[in-house]
């Protein structure tokens, strides 16, 4: 149970994190949809693909050293002064230079007007400076201190928000993108003072080629992750236009406000995972490491799934109705946001030592990519809208999260009959929650019975859920009640 309180402990500190910054950025992205519309909400989605780069378009070298973290780290945990953590950060960092290079170059010869032009030299260099500032979170991620990434996030959020707001009205969709630059400046001058890169700049032949056989597949498949993203942005803006890209990067944007907060339980827990599968020997513990945290996704996402939906509506109908037409699609919207965290932790034990299947979790993400395409192609061709490329999206994540646990399930769950046992426990109480989101949805239009009467309705029928999910995970009566007494205890000792 060690560890499993461990990785609880800074999924709390990093959901707190995450949930503050929500707080901040959705009045910010609700203000900037309004004033930009759906065609500049589109054209500055499709522009912030440039500084998504620093993340999607990675060499990824800096995934070895956190995927050997037991190779980098001292008995204490803190950073050893290695070869492999120089050698991967100095290509990670001229690999981002090469990337910024060609946008910079890309951005005088296109012919997408001022705007597409400066938005594109404003990305450039947010690139460069995410680039460096990741390496400096890899490296208090090598430590566990979740703690700097949290507050170096929550930096990042208000600068960027208070620059949004006051300068939306006046530089469009120039306003986020400078805002961006900015909060980037401020976090990486922020995580400079506590943590530093600690980099010798070195390029030794041989361990670049060894960390280039790891780190080619792990990085191909960030791309395609990545892929999957861009080419969402760059096929909907295609196939239904600027507005089309803008019903559709709202329904995405929600969706990836919920997926920040859920994330953050794989962002602490796939540290925990590397470490304990950092070597190919002993025993393999499924259960508390990746089980139990897949499991809670199942269960507590579709919380967060039917409260969007019920809560959005009304918002969009009263303060937003340019956006009216994404009312409709906020049942597939839901499913989407269901599926998408489902398998962070399989897809993370595949790319780690013991089992060294990154190639797996590539060809699953390049065959969900071409899925996705496929299905939006049929859509457009059968006279669809924006409503395609979200059924399209469901069946690319159904089939792709299906393959990463029967692939895993070869390491993890040894029997036909396990692994078709966790395929239903993962996905029946998504399928449960999106009946009663569908049943709840037909019963009215009305302010209040969509701010609270539906929200507590959908509750207490999926209760029998939740009551499964802490039967099987006792995650509330072995982690958080004895927490809870023994601060109350605290505070009753104090008075």
């Amino acid at each position: 149970m060690k560890t499993a309180a461990k990785i609880i402990h800074d999924t709390v500190l990093l959901f707190a994190r995450s949930l503050l910054q929500q707080i901040i950025q959705v009045p910010v992205f609700i203000l900037t949809a309004k004033v930009l519309g759906p065609e500049g909400l589109g054209l500055l989605r499709l522009l912030g693909i440039v500084p998504m780069l620093s993340k999607y378009g990675s060499i990824d070298f800096a995934s070895v050293i956190l995927r050997e973290v037991a190779e980098n780290t001292d008995p204490e945990g803190r950073i050893k002064p290695t070869v492999a953590r120089n050698v991967a950060y100095t290509v990670n960092i001229l690999w981002g230079a090469g990337l910024t290079t060609a946008v910079l170059a890309w951005s005088f010869v296109t012919e997408g007007g001022s705007e597409m032009a400066w938005g594109l030299r404003i990305g450039a260099v947010c690139l460069m400076l995410s680039t460096i500032s990741r390496l400096m979170q890899v490296n208090c991620s090598l430590e566990r201190n979740f703690s700097a990434i949290a507050k170096a996030g929550m930096a990042d959020v208000l600068v960027s928000a208070t620059f949004t707001i006051a300068s939306i009205w006046m530089l469009g969709v120039l306003s986020p993108l400078l805002a961006a630059m900015l909060a980037c400046m401020f976090q990486l001058y922020w995580l400079s003072t506590r943590v530093g890169l600690g980099l010798r700049p070195a390029l030794d032949g041989a361990e670049v080629r060894r960390q280039a056989v790891i780190a080619f597949p792990m990085a191909l498949g960030t791309m395609v992750s990545g892929a999957q993203t861009w080419g969402e942005r760059v096929l909907v803006g295609a196939l239904w236009g600027m507005a089309g890209l803008g019903y559709f990067s709202f329904l995405m944007t929600v969706v990836s406000i919920a997926c920040l907060l859920l994330n953050n339980l794989s962002q602490a827990g796939s540290t925990h995972v590397y470490h304990r599968f950092g070597n190919r020997e002993g025993p393999v513990a499924a259960g508390r490491l990746i089980d139990a945290p897949t499991l809670s996704l199942a269960c507590l996402t579709p919380l967060l799934a039917a409260m969007a939906v019920f809560w959005v509506a009304p918002l969009v109908e009263h303060f937003m109705p340019d956006f009216a037409r994404v009312v409709p699609l906020l049942p597939l919207m839901a499913a989407v946001l269901m599926l998408s965290p489902l398998t962070n932790f399989y897809g993370g034990a595949l790319n780690s030592t013991r089992f060294n299947a990154q190639t797996a979790n590539l060809v699953v993400g390049l065959a969900s990519l071409g899925v996705f395409a496929a299905g939006c192609w049929m859509a457009a061709e059968l006279g669809a809208g924006v409503e395609g490329a979200m059924a399209a999206r469901i069946v690319a994540l159904v089939l792709s999260n299906l393959a990463t646990i029967v692939i895993a399930a070869r390491f993890l769950h040894p029997g036909w009959r396990q692994t078709a046992f966790k395929l239903i426990e993962f996905h029946l109480p998504g399928v449960v929650a999106c009946g009663l989101i569908v049943a709840l949805n037909a019963l009215g239009d009305d302010l209040w019975l969509r701010v609270a009467g539906m929200p507590m309705l959908f509750v207490v029928l999926y209760s029998p859920v939740l009551v499964y999910w802490e039967k099987r995970t006792a995650l509330i009566r072995e982690f958080f009640l004895p927490r809870i007494r023994l601060a109350v205890g605290r505070m009753a000792g104090r008075g």
